[in-house]
């Protein structure tokens, strides 16, 4: 981590610095390599999706959409708006009734210094009383999200974006971070101090933490346990915070059969909930599985034995020898020996008794219409002279 800021700072990045290996070597052209972001978590993990512009130093993910650059373009300085602290944290009675039905008491309310106010949200088209989640950094109010009737959240327009309840995490060596607000407040309830929420919740799809830049630093040495909810939306924001701060440094928290930690809380009471968040799981090694994993295919070898192969149409030969997809085969010889006929002879026994497609590389058989012609005769059996039959 030290190293990849320093290369960062001096503008130095290297393909490795993202995770990216280059394949073969290649230092120009565009060629294709595993997604550090995605290839991991995909059924095909071998396939090659991220590619990569070497002379214009870009690369961009076919499956997953991750893109980026070795040269990073001058930071833009943004001013952001700075919302008012009025710093007015007495509740009415109708709010503080909203926070004792989910359990979340006094103490922790004045902790995270929820206030309330009056605010137009365009979703409701009017103007409502909204609780608010209060943003610092360094103590200073930078953001606040706004929560009104029907479930209707707004962030401070113009306010930076950055994780919810973050100074409480400057000197902690264990970060919990969870998916909203109320998981937050929930895990402070039971005990818990330095934990985050993302801002803007979870989706299935891409979900944009590139704000998490920026506040790197403050999660160095620590270690992450992601407490996101349990459901397709939480698990996917865990996979890709897992990714963003590299599964090594992580390990994740699930609440029993309760969705996220508040409602743990509400179900369990604080005890409970506390023993949950701190019951990690570690997350796979990437290329490392249990036996229980080739169970299926155990099941379909015992049952119905190895997969028959391919032959190619040559009795004797067929039965020492077959051809299988997704094997590799190498033919070894003298130089000038045939090796390279009796591959031609194979593919084109392939081609006809399993219908194989097949490509051809073989430069030693310039011009290629003579190879052509030599492929003819394999396929005919007969010679490529129209004077003889």
């Amino acid at each position: 981590k030290q190293q990849w800021r320093s290369n960062y700072q001096r503008g130095t990045m290297t393909y490795e610095d993202y995770g990216i290996s280059i394949p073969g070597g290649k230092t120009a052209g565009e060629v294709y390599a595993l997604c550090p972001q995605c290839s991991h978590t995909r059924k095909k993990s071998k396939d090659r999706c991220l590619g990569v512009n070497m002379d214009l130093q870009v690369w961009h993910c076919n499956h997953c959409g991750w893109k980026g650059s070795l040269k990073e373009p001058e930071p833009r300085k943004v001013d952001y708006v700075i919302p008012e602290w009025r710093n007015n944290t007495a509740l009415s009675d109708k709010a503080a009734r909203f926070f004792a039905e989910r359990r979340i008491g006094a103490e922790t309310l004045l902790k995270l210094q929820i206030s309330e106010s009056d605010q137009f949200f365009p979703q409701l088209n009017g103007k409502h009383p909204a609780i608010e989640f209060n943003y610092f950094l360094n103590g200073q109010l930078v953001n606040v999200k706004y929560r009104g009737p029907q479930k209707a959240f707004m962030l401070h327009k113009g306010a930076q974006l950055l994780p919810y309840n973050l100074d409480s995490i400057k000197d902690a060596e264990d970060v919990w971070i969870v998916e909203g607000e109320m998981d937050c407040l929930a895990l402070v309830e039971c005990g818990i101090a330095a934990v985050v929420s993302v801002p803007n919740g979870a989706t299935l799809g891409k979900i944009n933490l590139s704000y998490l830049d920026e506040f790197m630093p403050l999660f160095d040495g620590k270690r992450i346990h992601l407490a996101t909810d349990n459901d397709a939306p939480g698990r996917n924001l865990r996979e890709q915070l897992a990714d963003r701060f590299g599964r090594e440094r992580c390990d994740y928290v699930t609440f029993g059969s309760h969705k996220d930690a508040n409602d743990c809380l509400i179900m369990e009471g604080g005890l409970l909930t506390a023993e949950y968040a701190r019951q990690f799981h570690e997350f796979p090694m990437e290329g490392v599985y249990s036996v229980l994993d080739f169970m299926p295919e155990v099941y379909d070898l015992f049952n119905n034995g190895l997969q028959k192969g391919d032959g190619i149409g040559i009795g004797k030969f067929d039965e020492l020898l077959t051809f299988t997809k997704g094997y590799l085969t190498t033919i070894t010889g003298i130089p000038s020996h045939g090796k390279t006929d009796f591959l031609d002879q194979v593919l084109i026994g392939l081609m006809k008794t399993a219908g194989w497609k097949t490509a051809f590389y073989s430069p030693e058989n310039r011009p290629t219409e003579l190879h052509i012609s030599k492929l003819i005769r394999k396929l005919t059996g007969r010679a490529f002279d129209k004077h003889r039959t």
